[in-house]
């Protein structure tokens, strides 16, 4: 600027006075700028961040966030916002999309650990179970990824290519502690879209946490016998010595993640969260368990990640631990099975026809 200056025909007496209170005005307003800048309310910002990268860029402001401060969710009344206006088919395809994208993301972290499904929790056995991180944290990266048995043709005209990924949030969780130690508390309040269903319930619970709408199966009325059970270990190939180690029944007969409506908690940890047993509604189960928006029906991703929507209500009790259970032989026709559905329009079509 100097050196530009010095080169410059020099001004009248009158322009320098004009310029030098010029120069002295912007001089004292600057600080002024900058304050209101820094303290001006992050609305603009928030309603750009959901439509194309919901949680990336909020991730990597939070991670430079000392982890005593509450962590900011610009996502949360963007996404109510958008949310709210939907019709039931266009909640129902995002509901689908984000299920099918987890079933996926399973195959790409098996591509990765040896044919070899997430456990439903991180193993760490210096944490007490309820301290520790879910499943749900370990495919993070694995969102939006393609899977190994997809060509890149099929992968694009599948459009799970477009789901955002989670790789920022994942390296911002220190696996090593509790979910909820100070460490992880700003990425344990940290919305991710993808785990949630439109008019699936709240994004945060009681105190703060953001949640998942989405469960593992762990198996059918208490039974560690689906495809998520308490040690995990449960292979898609190769094929181990132990029977029961593999989804011997096939990944299209088996439940492996489906959705919930009550007892919401924090994706970022273990327990009933992110992890449930399929009771039949004729159990009057004391825990919590699986549905939708309507309470005895809801969308499953099966272990090859094709979606059902399975009206419990209406399936016999045995054919609902049949569909759960990894290894108990017995097949599924699933063109037999009239409880089970492409979509919940589909279900309801029947209902809605006037007698």
């Amino acid at each position: 600027m100097l050196s530009a200056t010095s080169r410059s025909p020099l001004p009248s007496g009158r322009l320098v006075v004009a310029w030098l209170a010029a120069a002295g005005a912007l001089a004292c307003a600057i600080p002024t700028f900058r304050s209101a800048a820094l303290s001006a309310p992050p609305q603009a910002a928030a309603s750009e961040t959901l439509a194309a990268t919901p949680a990336e860029a909020p991730t990597e402001a939070r991670a430079k966030t000392p982890a005593d401060e509450p962590a900011t969710t610009p996502e949360r009344p963007t996404t109510l916002e958008q949310w709210a206006n939907l019709t039931d088919e266009e909640a129902d395809a995002i509901t689908t999309r984000h299920l099918r994208a987890l079933g996926v993301a399973v195959h790409v972290y098996a591509d990765d650990h040896d044919g070899q499904l997430p456990p439903r929790a991180v193993p760490n056995a210096a944490l007490p179970p309820e301290k520790r991180l879910s499943g749900l944290v370990l495919l993070l990266p694995y969102l939006g990824k393609r899977p190994s048995y997809l060509d890149p043709e099929a992968w694009r005209e599948s459009g799970l290519d477009q789901e955002p990924g989670q790789e920022a949030l994942y390296h911002a969780i220190d696996r090593t502690k509790a979910w909820d130690d100070p460490a992880n508390r700003n990425v344990a309040k940290t919305v991710v879209p993808g785990f949630l269903s439109p008019r699936g319930g709240p994004l945060l619970d009681q105190q703060g946490y953001a949640v998942s709408h989405f469960a593992f199966v762990r198996g059918a009325e208490g039974e560690d016998d689906g495809a998520y059970p308490e040690g995990g270990g449960i292979v898609f190939w190769p094929a181990p010595e132990d029977r029961t180690k593999m989804l011997a029944d096939g990944s299209v007969n088996i439940l492996g993640i489906g959705q919930i409506r009550s007892h919401f908690g924090p994706w970022i940890a273990a327990g009933p969260s992110t992890s449930r047993y399929v009771y039949h509604p004729s159990d009057s189960p004391r825990e919590p368990t699986f549905g939708g928006i309507e309470k005895d029906a809801c969308y499953f991703a099966t272990c090859d990640a094709a979606i059902h929507f399975v009206d419990m209500a209406g399936t016999e009790k045995t054919m609902l631990r049949y569909l759960t259970a990894r290894a108990d032989g017995h097949p599924i026709d699933w063109h037999r099975l009239t409880s089970v559905h492409r979509s919940r329009a589909e279900w309801k079509a029947p209902r809605d026809e006037p007698e």
